[in-house]
């Protein structure tokens, strides 16, 4: 644990640390909630479990998901989508992805891993007041 702590202060002091995501308020100052729901599509043998992340105002946000397989390079990324929603002042989109990463079994042909997740991204934005 002692050597963790060292290694992340060093990596600290030289700026090698990813900075802390922003808060939801300072991305979108205008939205109370955002509401993404992760359904991951089976495959034979194998489905993973759903995902649902609620983020509020204080909430710091990322909207990069790493795919359910074990090993895999691949994430999800759902900023452009999170982005279009809040811009146009939209509700909710809805869409489909696919991982472009590669499974620790395709490490060698580097075959996709190609797991797909349906997104459900929903918006609640601040009442204006008059």
């Amino acid at each position: 644990m002692r050597g963790s702590r060292r290694a992340a202060a060093k990596l600290m002091r030289e700026g090698a640390l990813i900075t802390p995501s922003p808060e939801l308020r300072t991305l979108f100052p205008g939205v109370e909630e955002l509401r993404v729901e992760l359904v991951f599509l089976s495959e034979p043998g194998w489905t993973p479990s759903n995902q649902v992340r609620i983020m509020r105002p204080a909430a710091r946000v990322s909207f990069r998901y790493p795919c359910p397989f074990a090993g895999c390079s691949g994430w999800f990324e759902l900023d452009e989508p999170v982005r279009r929603l809040v811009e146009c002042h939209e509700d909710s989109v809805a869409s489909t992805l696919g991982c472009v990463g590669v499974r620790p079994r395709d490490r060698g042909t580097g075959k996709p891993c190609e797991a797909q997740v349906r997104y459900v991204i929903k918006a609640s934005y601040a009442s204006s007041k008059a």
